[in-house]
């Protein structure tokens, strides 16, 4: 299952040539979008991918499904928009599968760099830490970026270099898994605030070098994470 989200699917290929040709003019504002059938041979993939990416992009307000057939370009801020869309078909399942593993390894992990870490660790989640709370702040900000370093820097912490390996190895899943989940949040300011205040929570433990509370909020924060997944799509 996890092959998928290392291997980008047709619809999510499919997608991102759209958003090119969108970005380079190709396809303008108030330009018709060509037939599924045009695009399918176009692209040399199905109809079924033609239409899951041209759905996304409807969802979206990308694009206006227009009466009497056919779909035409929006005048949107395409770059921004655009961006998170590829996460659309990433499957829930994946990253509930993704969370498990996390929990197994940066739950200890988290126990081994509250024990170990030095000054300049502190300082280094800090920094990262503020610039997750401004992107949580930032109406426009996903803050996934933030939040992988914030866990990136902890693992680095626990000074044990197969730790951090590991983690450096999965980083494209791991961002992809972020955007998608932190994406659900934009636009609910205290989901946002709440996601904030259980990464504080874990660095106050962490520079207080109190295991056992380290430990706890960390399981506490991946464990919400997979709640709020399941409660909302099972």
């Amino acid at each position: 299952m996890m092959q998928s989200l290392y291997r980008k699917k047709v619809s999510t290929q499919v997608l991102e040539l759209l958003q090119q040709k969108m970005k380079s003019g190709e396809y303008a504002p108030g330009d018709k979008l060509p037939p599924e059938m045009e695009l399918a041979k176009q692209f040399g993939v199905s109809r079924t991918s033609i239409r899951e990416a041209l759905n996304i992009l409807s969802a979206s307000g990308v694009i206006t499904v227009l009466q009497g057939g056919g779909r035409q370009v929006n005048e949107v801020n395409l770059v921004n928009m655009l961006e998170v869309l590829p996460y659309a078909f990433i499957e829930v399942d994946e990253i509930i599968d993704l969370l498990e593993m996390r929990m197994i390894i940066e739950v200890e992990a988290s126990a081994l760099a509250a024990e170990r870490h030095n000054k300049q660790d502190e300082r280094k989640l800090f920094d990262v830490l503020n610039r997750f709370k401004n992107s949580m702040l930032d109406k426009e900000s996903v803050g996934s970026e933030a939040d992988y370093e914030f866990h990136l820097t902890l693992i680095k912490a626990s000074k044990n270099p197969f730790l951090e390996q590991t983690f450096m190895n999965i980083r494209t899943v791991l961002e992809n898994s972020l955007q998608f989940s932190l994406s659900k949040n934009i636009g609910k300011p205290r989901k946002r605030k709440e996601v904030y205040h259980e990464h504080l929570k874990i660095y106050e433990a962490f520079c207080a070098r109190d295991i056992e509370a380290t430990k706890k909020y960390m399981k506490e924060h991946l464990t919400n994470v997979k709640i709020k997944l399941e409660t909302r799509y099972k």
